[in-house]
């Protein structure tokens, strides 16, 4: 039992590792290469079903997990978010239920999604700001949306899951 404690730490150190190599290639390049999520998705996905198979890991979780993916995967075909910022949730959504915090399994996404939409609302009034410093006039929610090279949304995702990590 000792050695699934120490498993369930793995998502934390493997998300904190990646956290600023992706904030990093989305603000610099604006783009994630596919090949760049293997080191992330595989060993997590390997952690998440053997956590399923000693039951540890309970399937409304996992079902939380994959209408968050759903939602997502909406918000990304409806170009609200990028290619890169769906994994990246996604990645979150699935493999980071499991944790190591003492809420019951699944829970720890509340916070998240609270956390991000705060985070995204900042963004937004960030590149509002931006937009009007620089003399822009569309409508509010274009110049909430518009940005030079596109808003690099890997960022606020990625202090929403700090916060969630460090405040619950």
């Amino acid at each position: 039992m000792i050695a699934d404690n120490i498993l369930i730490l793995f998502p934390v150190i493997s998300f904190l590792i990646y956290v600023p190599i992706l904030c990093y290639l989305d603000i610099k390049e604006r783009e994630v290469e596919h090949w760049v999520w293997l080191p992330l998705v595989i060993p997590n996905a390997i952690l998440l079903a053997y956590m399923h198979y000693i039951n540890s890991y309970p399937w409304y979780s996992f079902v939380i997990s994959l209408i968050m993916c759903g939602i997502f995967f909406y918000c990304q075909k409806r170009e609200l978010i990028g290619g890169a910022d769906f994994i990246y949730l996604c990645c979150i959504s699935l493999f980071f239920v499991v944790n190591p915090f003492p809420y019951p399994h699944g829970l720890m996404q509340i916070p998240f999604y609270i956390y991000i939409m705060i985070a995204m609302a900042v963004t937004a009034l960030a590149t509002l700001a931006y937009n009007y410093i620089s003399g822009n006039r569309w409508t509010v929610f274009e110049m909430m949306s518009r940005y030079p090279r596109g808003i690099p949304f890997m960022l606020p995702i990625s202090v929403a899951f700090l916060l969630t990590l460090g405040l619950g």
